[in-house]
C-alpha cells in the first residue's frame, strides 16, 4: 500500500501534535488521573453502628495547600510580659545586654526553622538556633546577650551591625538587620 506523500506527512504531523498535547496535559493537569482520589467531602455516620457511610454520589474537593507565611523580623532589647518586642526598632544605643529577634510563622506546622546570626557580615555559628513548628501559628523568638565568662549575667553587646537570616525548611524566608551604635 502506497501513501500519498502529502497525506502521509499530514497524518504523521497530526499524530505528533496529538502526542505533544497529551504530554502537555499530563504535565500541566496531571492527566491521566491516578487511581488515588482525595477523601470524599460528603460522608455521614450511620446511627446504628457509628461507621462512615459513603454516598453513591461523591463530591471531591481539591486539596488546597496554603504556603507558610513568615512575618518580617522585629528586633528589640526587651520583651513585654507576653513575649512581644517591647521596643521594636533596628537601631540601638550601646549598652543593651540583650538583642531579641521575633517573627511569626503561619501555616507552618511541622516545618523546621533556623536562625543564623551575623556580626559585621561575619557568620557566628555559635549563635545559631533551630527548631520545629508545632502549631498553625507560632511566634519564634531568639536572642543573644553579651556573655561574661564564668558568670550567669550578661554585659553590653559589642557595637556593630547584626544581621539575622531566618530559614524555613532550609529556604531563606526573611532577613533583618539591627545596629548597635
Amino acid at each position: 500500500m502506497q501513501h500519498s506523500g502529502a497525506r502521509y506527512r499530514l497524518r504523521t504531523l497530526a499524530l505528533i501534535v496529538a502526542v505533544l498535547v497529551a504530554a502537555t496535559l499530563s504535565d500541566v493537569y496531571g492527566w491521566p488521573k491516578t487511581a488515588k482520589q482525595p477523601s470524599p467531602a460528603v460522608r455521614t455516620t450511620s446511627v446504628d453502628n457509628h461507621e462512615p457511610e459513603t454516598h453513591p454520589h461523591l463530591v471531591y474537593l481539591p486539596q488546597i495547600h496554603t504556603p507558610a507565611r513568615v512575618s518580617p523580623l522585629q528586633f528589640a532589647s526587651t520583651l513585654d510580659n507576653e513575649g512581644n518586642p517591647a521596643n521594636p526598632t533596628t537601631t540601638f544605643q550601646y549598652g543593651i545586654e540583650y538583642l531579641y529577634v521575633v517573627t511569626t510563622v503561619e501555616n507552618g506546622s511541622g516545618s523546621t526553622w533556623s536562625v543564623q546570626w551575623h556580626l559585621d557580615d561575619t557568620h557566628v555559628p555559635d549563635l545559631d538556633f533551630k527548631g520545629v513548628i508545632t502549631s498553625p501559628r507560632e511566634r519564634i523568638t531568639d536572642f543573644i546577650c553579651g556573655v561574661v565568662p564564668s558568670s550567669p549575667r550578661c554585659e553590653a553587646l559589642p557595637r556593630g551591625t547584626y544581621r539575622v537570616d531566618f530559614f524555613l525548611n532550609g529556604a531563606l524566608r526573611q532577613t533583618g538587620t539591627a545596629v548597635i551604635r
